[in-house]
Protein backbone atom coordinates (compact mmCIF):
# COMPACT_ATOMS: atom_id res chain seq x y z
CA UNK A 1 0.00 0.00 0.00
CA UNK A 2 0.64 3.49 -0.99
CA UNK A 3 2.41 5.79 2.30
CA UNK A 4 -1.02 8.06 3.65
CA UNK A 5 0.28 11.28 4.69
CA UNK A 6 -2.63 12.78 6.36
CA UNK A 7 -5.39 15.14 5.45
CA UNK A 8 -8.71 16.69 6.95
CA UNK A 9 -12.09 15.42 5.56
CA UNK A 10 -12.90 19.53 5.52
CA UNK A 11 -10.30 22.21 3.65
CA UNK A 12 -9.28 24.45 5.94
CA UNK A 13 -8.12 27.34 3.70
CA UNK A 14 -10.22 30.35 5.02
CA UNK A 15 -10.10 29.12 9.01
CA UNK A 16 -8.08 30.23 11.75
CA UNK A 17 -5.86 27.70 13.18
CA UNK A 18 -6.34 25.52 15.81
CA UNK A 19 -5.26 25.97 19.18
CA UNK A 20 -3.60 22.79 18.79
CA UNK A 21 -2.50 21.92 15.24
CA UNK A 22 -2.11 18.41 13.96
CA UNK A 23 -0.22 17.48 10.74
CA UNK A 24 -3.28 16.95 9.09
CA UNK A 25 -4.51 19.82 9.65
CA UNK A 26 -1.36 21.83 8.37
CA UNK A 27 -1.59 19.80 5.11
CA UNK A 28 -5.25 20.94 4.91
CA UNK A 29 -4.13 23.95 4.08
CA UNK A 30 -2.46 23.60 1.00
CA UNK A 31 -4.54 23.50 -2.59
CA UNK A 32 -3.98 24.54 -5.71
CA UNK A 33 -4.53 27.75 -4.74
CA UNK A 34 -1.91 28.16 -2.61
CA UNK A 35 0.90 30.93 -3.77
CA UNK A 36 3.84 28.18 -3.74
CA UNK A 37 2.02 25.98 -5.47
CA UNK A 38 1.21 28.41 -8.39
CA UNK A 39 4.75 29.18 -8.57
CA UNK A 40 6.00 25.70 -8.47
CA UNK A 41 3.51 25.06 -11.46
CA UNK A 42 5.80 28.33 -13.62
CA UNK A 43 8.51 26.32 -13.89
CA UNK A 44 10.05 24.61 -17.01
CA UNK A 45 10.93 20.98 -16.83
CA UNK A 46 14.08 22.12 -19.38
CA UNK A 47 16.08 24.52 -17.25
CA UNK A 48 15.15 22.25 -13.80
CA UNK A 49 17.03 19.15 -15.52
CA UNK A 50 19.77 21.20 -16.54
CA UNK A 51 20.40 22.45 -13.23
CA UNK A 52 21.40 18.78 -12.35
CA UNK A 53 23.64 18.58 -15.33
CA UNK A 54 25.59 21.93 -14.16
CA UNK A 55 25.62 20.15 -10.80
CA UNK A 56 27.82 17.49 -12.79
CA UNK A 57 29.92 20.12 -13.19
CA UNK A 58 30.62 21.63 -9.94
CA UNK A 59 33.57 18.65 -8.07
CA UNK A 60 33.77 18.81 -4.82
CA UNK A 61 30.66 21.21 -4.81
CA UNK A 62 28.79 20.82 -1.00
CA UNK A 63 25.35 19.79 -2.89
CA UNK A 64 26.99 16.53 -4.26
CA UNK A 65 27.01 15.35 -0.72
CA UNK A 66 23.31 14.94 -0.54
CA UNK A 67 23.28 13.79 -4.17
CA UNK A 68 23.94 15.30 -7.47
CA UNK A 69 20.81 16.60 -8.87
CA UNK A 70 18.04 16.46 -5.81
CA UNK A 71 14.12 15.43 -5.77
CA UNK A 72 12.32 18.60 -5.99
CA UNK A 73 12.00 19.16 -9.60
CA UNK A 74 10.38 15.48 -9.94
CA UNK A 75 7.68 16.34 -8.05
CA UNK A 76 4.43 18.00 -8.62
CA UNK A 77 3.80 21.23 -7.45
CA UNK A 78 1.11 20.16 -4.78
CA UNK A 79 3.26 17.94 -3.31
CA UNK A 80 6.39 20.27 -3.05
CA UNK A 81 4.33 22.71 -1.36
CA UNK A 82 2.90 19.42 1.08
CA UNK A 83 5.83 17.97 1.78
CA UNK A 84 7.10 21.66 2.35
CA UNK A 85 4.74 22.12 5.10
CA UNK A 86 5.17 17.94 6.57
CA UNK A 87 8.79 18.90 7.15
CA UNK A 88 8.19 22.59 8.43
CA UNK A 89 5.51 21.08 11.27
CA UNK A 90 8.34 18.51 11.91
CA UNK A 91 10.42 21.40 12.83
CA UNK A 92 7.90 23.03 15.00
CA UNK A 93 8.52 19.41 16.75
CA UNK A 94 11.83 18.74 17.09
CA UNK A 95 12.26 23.01 18.11
CA UNK A 96 9.56 22.01 20.66
CA UNK A 97 11.91 18.92 22.05
CA UNK A 98 15.43 20.80 21.95
CA UNK A 99 13.58 23.25 23.96
CA UNK A 100 12.64 20.68 26.45
CA UNK A 101 16.16 18.96 26.66
CA UNK A 102 17.60 22.79 27.19
CA UNK A 103 15.20 23.77 29.79
CA UNK A 104 15.92 20.51 31.78
CA UNK A 105 19.94 21.29 31.61
CA UNK A 106 19.49 24.72 32.32
CA UNK A 107 17.40 23.91 35.54
CA UNK A 108 19.79 21.53 36.61
CA UNK A 109 22.95 24.72 35.99
CA UNK A 110 20.97 26.50 38.11
CA UNK A 111 20.23 24.47 40.71
CA UNK A 112 23.80 23.49 41.26
CA UNK A 113 25.25 26.69 40.84
CA UNK A 114 22.16 27.70 43.94
CA UNK A 115 23.43 24.86 45.67
CA UNK A 116 26.90 25.93 45.90
CA UNK A 117 26.27 29.61 46.80
CA UNK A 118 24.57 28.76 49.94
CA UNK A 119 27.17 26.12 50.50
CA UNK A 120 29.93 29.70 50.16
CA UNK A 121 27.94 31.68 52.51
CA UNK A 122 28.39 28.93 54.88
CA UNK A 123 32.07 28.81 54.38
CA UNK A 124 32.12 25.54 52.47
CA UNK A 125 32.75 26.52 49.32
CA UNK A 126 35.26 28.43 47.56
CA UNK A 127 34.13 31.83 45.03
CA UNK A 128 35.98 29.90 42.08
CA UNK A 129 34.07 26.86 42.71
CA UNK A 130 30.91 29.33 42.97
CA UNK A 131 31.85 31.28 39.61
CA UNK A 132 32.85 27.79 37.79
CA UNK A 133 29.16 27.02 38.08
CA UNK A 134 27.67 29.58 37.64
CA UNK A 135 30.02 30.06 34.24
CA UNK A 136 27.93 26.93 33.37
CA UNK A 137 24.42 28.01 34.72
CA UNK A 138 24.55 31.01 32.07
CA UNK A 139 25.87 28.90 29.08
CA UNK A 140 23.28 26.58 29.67
CA UNK A 141 20.66 29.79 29.97
CA UNK A 142 22.11 31.01 26.72
CA UNK A 143 21.32 27.75 24.90
CA UNK A 144 17.86 27.69 26.20
CA UNK A 145 16.89 31.24 25.02
CA UNK A 146 18.57 30.29 21.72
CA UNK A 147 16.06 27.65 21.32
CA UNK A 148 13.47 29.64 22.93
CA UNK A 149 13.88 31.35 19.89
CA UNK A 150 14.15 28.60 17.34
CA UNK A 151 10.55 27.75 18.69
CA UNK A 152 8.93 30.99 17.36
CA UNK A 153 11.01 30.94 14.21
CA UNK A 154 9.93 27.18 13.50
CA UNK A 155 6.43 28.40 13.53
CA UNK A 156 6.94 31.69 11.90
CA UNK A 157 8.03 29.07 9.20
CA UNK A 158 5.33 26.60 9.41
CA UNK A 159 2.94 29.70 8.84
CA UNK A 160 4.23 30.81 5.84
CA UNK A 161 4.34 27.58 4.28
CA UNK A 162 0.60 26.93 5.16
CA UNK A 163 0.03 30.26 3.41
CA UNK A 164 -0.55 31.71 6.96
CA UNK A 165 1.68 34.10 8.15
CA UNK A 166 1.75 35.69 11.45
CA UNK A 167 -0.49 32.78 12.75
CA UNK A 168 1.63 31.03 14.66
CA UNK A 169 0.36 27.87 16.34
CA UNK A 170 0.51 27.70 19.71
CA UNK A 171 0.92 23.87 20.20
CA UNK A 172 1.41 21.06 17.81
CA UNK A 173 0.82 17.42 17.97
CA UNK A 174 4.04 14.75 17.41
CA UNK A 175 2.64 12.37 14.45
CA UNK A 176 1.29 9.05 15.78
CA UNK A 177 3.16 6.50 16.16
CA UNK A 178 1.26 4.15 13.21
CA UNK A 179 2.21 6.79 10.75
CA UNK A 180 6.07 6.97 11.62
CA UNK A 181 5.92 2.95 11.43
CA UNK A 182 5.07 3.21 7.72
CA UNK A 183 4.46 1.04 5.34
CA UNK A 184 6.11 -1.59 4.01
CA UNK A 185 7.98 -0.59 0.72
CA UNK A 186 8.16 -2.73 -2.66
CA UNK A 187 11.37 -4.11 -3.83
CA UNK A 188 13.63 -1.97 -5.72
CA UNK A 189 12.72 -2.84 -8.96
CA UNK A 190 9.35 -2.62 -8.72
CA UNK A 191 9.61 0.47 -6.87
CA UNK A 192 11.67 2.03 -9.05
CA UNK A 193 9.44 0.97 -12.28
CA UNK A 194 6.22 2.36 -10.19
CA UNK A 195 7.89 5.71 -10.00
CA UNK A 196 9.27 5.68 -13.89
CA UNK A 197 5.74 5.06 -14.94
CA UNK A 198 3.52 7.08 -12.35
CA UNK A 199 5.77 10.24 -11.82
CA UNK A 200 4.35 13.36 -13.03
CA UNK A 201 7.31 15.12 -14.57
CA UNK A 202 7.97 11.82 -16.73
CA UNK A 203 3.87 11.74 -17.91
CA UNK A 204 4.39 15.53 -18.63
CA UNK A 205 7.68 14.74 -21.08
CA UNK A 206 6.18 11.56 -22.34
CA UNK A 207 3.09 13.81 -23.43
CA UNK A 208 5.40 16.60 -24.94
CA UNK A 209 7.34 13.91 -26.85
CA UNK A 210 10.99 15.41 -26.19
CA UNK A 211 12.76 12.32 -26.44
CA UNK A 212 16.19 13.45 -25.26
CA UNK A 213 14.77 15.30 -22.02
CA UNK A 214 12.48 11.92 -21.30
CA UNK A 215 15.81 9.93 -21.06
CA UNK A 216 18.24 12.42 -19.19
CA UNK A 217 14.71 12.65 -16.70
CA UNK A 218 14.51 9.13 -16.13
CA UNK A 219 18.25 9.00 -15.59
CA UNK A 220 18.30 11.20 -12.98
CA UNK A 221 15.15 9.93 -11.48
CA UNK A 222 16.01 6.61 -11.17
CA UNK A 223 19.08 7.69 -9.29
CA UNK A 224 16.93 10.15 -7.15
CA UNK A 225 14.83 7.28 -6.20
CA UNK A 226 17.55 5.25 -5.43
CA UNK A 227 19.08 7.96 -3.18
CA UNK A 228 15.57 7.97 -0.79
CA UNK A 229 16.11 3.90 -1.04
CA UNK A 230 19.20 3.66 0.70
CA UNK A 231 18.02 6.62 3.04
CA UNK A 232 15.58 4.66 4.02
CA UNK A 233 17.81 1.74 4.68
CA UNK A 234 20.58 3.94 6.67
CA UNK A 235 17.90 5.13 9.15
CA UNK A 236 16.21 2.18 9.88
CA UNK A 237 19.71 1.05 11.18
CA UNK A 238 19.90 4.62 13.17
CA UNK A 239 16.25 3.85 14.36
CA UNK A 240 17.93 0.80 15.79
CA UNK A 241 20.93 2.80 17.59
CA UNK A 242 18.69 5.27 18.82
CA UNK A 243 16.31 2.21 20.60
CA UNK A 244 19.51 1.27 22.30
CA UNK A 245 20.45 4.57 23.18
CA UNK A 246 16.95 5.48 24.29
CA UNK A 247 16.83 2.09 26.44
CA UNK A 248 20.14 2.75 28.22
CA UNK A 249 19.46 6.54 28.75
CA UNK A 250 16.18 5.17 30.84
CA UNK A 251 17.79 2.65 32.72
CA UNK A 252 20.37 5.04 33.91
CA UNK A 253 17.56 7.84 34.92
CA UNK A 254 15.98 4.90 37.26
CA UNK A 255 19.35 4.02 38.26
CA UNK A 256 19.88 8.28 39.05
CA UNK A 257 16.33 7.96 40.65
CA UNK A 258 16.86 5.30 43.35
CA UNK A 259 20.16 6.60 44.22
CA UNK A 260 18.40 10.27 45.02
CA UNK A 261 15.94 8.26 46.63
CA UNK A 262 18.45 6.84 48.81
CA UNK A 263 19.91 9.68 49.65
CA UNK A 264 23.19 8.88 47.72
CA UNK A 265 22.96 11.18 44.69
CA UNK A 266 22.27 14.61 45.06
CA UNK A 267 19.50 15.32 42.23
CA UNK A 268 18.82 14.00 39.01
CA UNK A 269 19.68 16.31 36.40
CA UNK A 270 22.10 15.00 33.94
CA UNK A 271 20.30 10.93 33.97
CA UNK A 272 17.31 13.24 32.79
CA UNK A 273 19.27 15.71 30.74
CA UNK A 274 20.55 12.90 28.64
CA UNK A 275 17.18 10.87 28.46
CA UNK A 276 15.34 13.65 26.84
CA UNK A 277 18.05 13.94 24.36
CA UNK A 278 18.10 10.39 23.28
CA UNK A 279 14.29 10.79 22.61
CA UNK A 280 15.36 14.04 20.56
CA UNK A 281 17.96 11.82 18.55
CA UNK A 282 14.90 9.25 18.33
CA UNK A 283 12.88 11.75 17.02
CA UNK A 284 15.15 13.19 14.25
CA UNK A 285 15.64 10.02 12.74
CA UNK A 286 12.01 9.19 12.55
CA UNK A 287 10.98 12.13 10.68
CA UNK A 288 13.97 11.96 8.17
CA UNK A 289 12.29 8.90 7.50
CA UNK A 290 9.05 9.42 7.84
CA UNK A 291 10.04 12.52 5.14
CA UNK A 292 11.74 9.94 2.71
CA UNK A 293 8.80 7.71 2.76
CA UNK A 294 6.90 10.81 1.96
CA UNK A 295 9.38 11.39 -1.00
CA UNK A 296 9.19 8.07 -2.42
CA UNK A 297 5.37 8.46 -2.66
CA UNK A 298 5.37 11.85 -4.27
CA UNK A 299 7.99 10.38 -6.86
CA UNK A 300 5.59 7.89 -8.06
CA UNK A 301 2.71 10.76 -7.79
CA UNK A 302 0.52 10.17 -5.26
CA UNK A 303 -1.08 12.68 -3.04
CA UNK A 304 0.17 13.04 0.27
CA UNK A 305 -3.30 12.21 1.91
CA UNK A 306 -4.03 11.19 5.57
CA UNK A 307 -6.68 10.26 8.08
CA UNK A 308 -7.63 12.55 10.71
CA UNK A 309 -5.22 12.29 13.18
CA UNK A 310 -6.20 14.68 16.38
CA UNK A 311 -5.30 12.29 19.07
CA UNK A 312 -8.22 10.75 21.17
Amino acid sequence: MPLLLLMTAVRAADAELPEYLTLAQALAYVDGNHPGVQLAAQQQPQQQLLQCQQFELQPNSPRLLPGSCGYWQFIAPLQQQQLLVMRRFLDVVLADQRAARDSEAMATAYIRQDRETNRQQLGQRSEVDVAALDSIYQQKRRQFLVSQSLQRVSRSLLAIAMNRPGQLPREVFPPEAALLAGDKLQDERSLLQGIEQHNPLMQRLRAAGNSALQTLARHYLQHVALEQLLSISLLKAQQRENSAERGYRDLSLDKSRTLYELEVKADLGDAMVDQTAAKLAQMETDYQLLMSRAVLAALRGEQLELTNDVPE
